[in-house]
């Protein structure tokens, strides 16, 4: 399928803050944050995501590709790109918001743009359309499509805008048998995502490597814990932080 990168709107409901060019000392780039939404205050001082940076790295010259699923401003894939001179990174991103600021931090820091793809695309069971539910109380990084925004937010309805969906085989078929890293931090849709890619691609094309993000509050509402899942497929737990967890597979 045809997953090119398209014009999207997005309602808005508060004034965001400017872009500031900010040093991030935990991956050595500067990167052009939001000092209004929490994430982007989080990276600025590094006080979040030390073990899986440090998981990504001793493991991105053993492969070839890097797929960042809930890629936001970019952290991830900016990464991958200046630490490696050989991977191919492809990043999938729905909200135009975040798509702009991961543009400019490729920019901004003239990282190679030949081996970048980024999607907006949010990773489905399927392909079709879906709402995006925003939040848009400081925590854009939160915007997903199973959780309810609403008790984020302190609005009456959420915030949304209709996204492509696409499930992973599709967007990684490409790949072929290429050893690759898995980054996926979707808000709650990891599970399905997940369980649907693993029952329909074949397991020597599976990711050598996860990084998973996982709340327990998620496991009810769609039905089980991603890391669980990749566990019990052949997974093993490497190291963890409060939310994120990182896996690789037995040979």
């Amino acid at each position: 399928m045809d997953l090119t990168l398209t014009p999207l709107s997005v309602p808005t409901d508060r004034t965001r803050g400017q872009l500031v060019n900010t040093w991030v000392p935990s991956v050595g780039l500067t990167l052009a944050l939001d000092m209004t939404e929490s994430l982007d205050l989080c990276y600025a001082s590094g006080s979040v995501d030390d073990t899986c940076i440090a998981f990504l790295r001793e493991r991105l010259q053993r492969h070839s590709y890097f797929v960042d699923a809930g890629a936001n401003q970019g952290l991830y894939s900016c990464l991958a790109l200046h630490e490696s001179s050989r991977i191919g990174v492809i990043a999938l991103e729905p909200d135009p918001y975040s798509q702009e600021k991961l543009r400019r931090n490729l920019e901004l820091n003239s990282l190679d743009s030949t081996r970048f793809t980024l999607l907006d695309v949010a990773l489905g069971e399927s392909v079709g359309t879906a709402d995006l539910m925003l939040n848009t109380a400081g925590n854009r990084a939160g915007s997903s499509l199973v959780v309810d925004q609403r008790a984020f937010t302190g609005l009456e309805d959420n915030v949304t805008v209709q996204v492509t969906t696409a499930p992973l085989t599709s967007v990684v078929e490409s790949l072929g048998h290429a050893a690759w890293i898995l980054k996926m931090d979707i808000e709650g849709m990891e599970y399905p995502v997940l369980k649907a890619y693993l029952r329909d691609a074949a397991r020597d094309t599976w990711p050598r490597a996860v990084i998973v993000e996982a709340f327990g509050r998620s496991i009810h509402a769609v039905g089980g814990s991603p890391v669980q899942l990749l566990v019990e497929h052949g997974y093993n737990l490497v190291d963890h932080d409060e939310s994120n967890f990182c896996l690789e597979l037995s040979p």
